[in-house]
């Protein structure tokens, strides 16, 4: 899936932001987004703060 949505070769400066599920601390995960020059973010353990845009509209 993530080979669909980045198609381009490179992306620097890019910041994908995620949740920690186990999906997103697989190694092979890590291994795309350094691949592709993307630096992956996680969320804080019970911090929905750290990303209360998304937060906020799946509360509505």
């Amino acid at each position: 899936m993530l080979e669909q949505a980045f198609t381009d070769k490179q992306y620097e400066h890019t910041i994908l932001h995620s949740s920690q599920g186990w999906q997103y601390q697989h190694a092979s995960y890590h291994q795309f987004l350094q691949f592709k020059g993307i630096k992956p973010s996680m969320s804080r353990k019970w911090k929905n703060p750290d990303n209360g845009m998304i937060e906020s509209f799946f509360g509505i």
